[in-house]
């Protein structure tokens, strides 16, 4: 849960900080033309990350197909898929969009998020989500003599 949280929307700029205990982050997204989007994550920690990650949801349905950038089409169902960096190789496509990122991401489906009503994770397959994770390097050296740097992962949207 954020400390504290900051939203500022102009003409020119959408931003969303958000302060954690641990680091704090700035997300920016932007209209690139009539169908194309991005989004760029700031990650700046406030001391040493070793072993993080950024995390994104996104929101797959069961019965459509995903595609790679590799050529792999993959059906979506209730069978375990965890793609690595080399099987996704810089984009995703799914009906109606497509994501391209020059991170090394990790697509994992199906994830079955948490149910606070049912205080306990979803169980059905109409409630999976597929989780898109960048891994965040080492930021800022050992001694922690030096100030934390930042980390920016952007991802591009585009639209059908």
């Amino acid at each position: 849960m954020p400390i504290s949280s900051k939203i500022e929307m102009t003409d020119e700029y959408d931003r969303l900080a958000l302060d954690y205990n641990t680091f704090f982050s700035v997300l920016e997204p932007a209209v690139l033309a009539d169908k194309q989007m991005k989004l760029r994550v700031l990650i700046t920690p406030k001391g040493t990350m070793a072993n993080s990650q950024l995390t994104l949801q996104l929101c797959l349905k069961a019965g459509r197909t995903l595609e790679t950038c590799t050529g792999r089409k993959l059906l979506l169902d209730a069978t375990k898929i965890n793609l690595g960096p080399a099987d996704i190789g810089g984009w995703i496509h799914y009906p109606c969009w497509k994501l391209k990122t020059e991170a090394p991401v990790r697509l994992i489906w199906p994830v079955y998020p948490y149910n606070p009503y049912g205080d306990a994770p979803e169980t059905s397959l109409d409630h999976a989500v597929a989780a898109l994770s960048v891994p965040l390097r080492t930021i800022g050296p050992e001694d922690s003599s030096e100030p934390a740097h930042s980390t920016e992962v952007s991802v591009d949207i585009e639209t059908e």
